[in-house]
């Protein structure tokens, strides 16, 4: 282990190569990441009433649109803040919007109560 630099980790892999990790992009991943936990939960009132007035599938349909438009735009990042936006932000309201409780909610609501 290179123990000369914070900012570089390096190990040796079994099969004899070294790789060399940026401990700061990892810390920008994190912080992306942090972000899309943030907004996926903030998101989750404002799915539920709009499942209310649109319906499950509708809702569940912009969530998809916005989760591939999200992850589209993530393969030309370039620089972090891009990351930021497109993984953080609008990958995460398309996940909010397909989420475990819509998908759940479109079976429960589509049989009638007596």
């Amino acid at each position: 282990m290179n123990c000369q630099s914070l900012e570089h980790l390096t190990d040796l892999v079994p099969w004899g190569l070294w790789i060399t990790i940026d401990l700061s992009s990892i810390a920008l991943a994190a912080g992306a990441f942090s972000l899309f936990v943030i907004v996926h939960s903030l998101i989750g009132p404002f799915a539920g009433s709009m499942v209310d007035r649109f319906g499950p599938r509708r809702v569940i349909l912009l969530g998809l649109l916005f989760l591939g438009i999200g992850l589209a735009l993530c393969s030309l990042t370039r620089t972090w803040w891009h990351y930021y936006i497109f993984f953080g932000v609008i990958t995460a309201v398309g996940v909010g919007f397909t989420g475990w409780i819509l998908i759940w909610l479109l079976p429960i609501m589509s049989y009638e109560v007596c």
